[in-house]
């Protein structure tokens, strides 16, 4: 086994025999990685990976990685039979973290930290509708 690497850092160590599998029913199983090659946007390059992570019955899984052109890491979230639900990071195109909490039923619940490009920080809480709880803003400190 090794590391794929695309000048990039990826989480899944694989056999390049055993990606983009599909069983005896046609459906997705397994690590999947979507390369520039199968997508019709021209910023990636034909080898470049896109997106990756595991199906489980044609249903994402686990923590799928989307990329940037750029290789840098654009969001990471976590699936639970096909729908985000768990941790979630996204990432401004430098690579910073820009939210982080958590995801569930297409809204964020629980923690969540949205961190500005001038590092302003506004943490929120959230119930599990949905609803806000509590706010709080820091702006950056001054260097």
């Amino acid at each position: 086994m090794f590391l794929f690497s695309n000048a990039q850092v990826h989480e899944f160590e694989i056999k390049p025999d055993t990606i983009n599998m599909t069983d005896a029913n046609g459906k997705r199983q397994g690590l999947w990685i979507i390369f520039g090659r199968h997508t019709s946007n021209p910023a990636y390059q034909p080898e470049q990976i896109v997106s990756q992570g595991m199906y489980k019955d044609s249903r994402k899984t686990g923590v799928w990685i989307d990329y940037f052109p750029s290789g840098n890491i654009k969001n990471k979230m976590t699936y639970v039979e096909g729908r985000p639900s768990g941790p979630c990071n996204l990432y401004f195109w430098d690579g910073k973290v820009k939210e982080e909490g958590n995801w569930l039923n297409n809204r964020w619940v629980g923690n969540y930290k949205y961190t500005f490009e001038n590092g302003d920080v506004l943490e929120q809480v959230f119930d599990d509708t949905g609803k806000e709880i509590s706010k709080n803003f820091t702006p950056a400190k001054k260097k």
